[in-house]
């Protein structure tokens, strides 16, 4: 009976999803973590935190190395970068400065990892603070 139901839930989503008008976001080859972050980025109410307004979409579809949004989600996520844009000729700057320290950070975090002669040698929880 799991089955069963497993695969009404896999249909009905499926249904959704071709029920969508998708416009093509981007496309990009990354590694799988930095996907996972940049996919991550794009949901809603996610990247308040770095530039103090909601961006985020509720349905986005990736698929490496191409990501779709869907068509009525693209202005909600474009209008207000428009906004602020008009409003604070800085913001871009602003915005870019923000994802570059964000950068920094995860690179930091990777360097300190490549740099692990034998990872069998840390613990669970400093790998699992690491990869957060």
């Amino acid at each position: 009976m799991s089955v069963l139901k497993s695969q009404l839930e896999v249909s009905k989503i499926i249904k959704k999803i071709t029920d969508f008008k998708w416009k093509k976001f981007g496309e990009w080859g990354a590694p799988v973590l930095y996907e996972d972050i940049y996919c991550t980025g794009l949901l809603k109410n996610h990247v308040r935190k770095y530039i103090g307004m909601d961006l985020g979409c509720e349905n986005f579809l990736h698929i490496k190395p191409i990501t779709y949004i869907e068509h009525q989600e693209y202005e909600k996520f474009a209008r207000p970068v428009r906004n602020q844009i008009l409003q604070d000729s800085d913001f871009l700057e602003e915005l870019t400065t923000a994802f570059i320290e964000i950068c920094k950070k995860h690179s930091n975090i990777g360097e300190k990892i490549e740099n692990i002669k034998n990872l069998n040698a840390i613990s669970t929880e400093e790998l699992g603070f690491m990869f957060e």
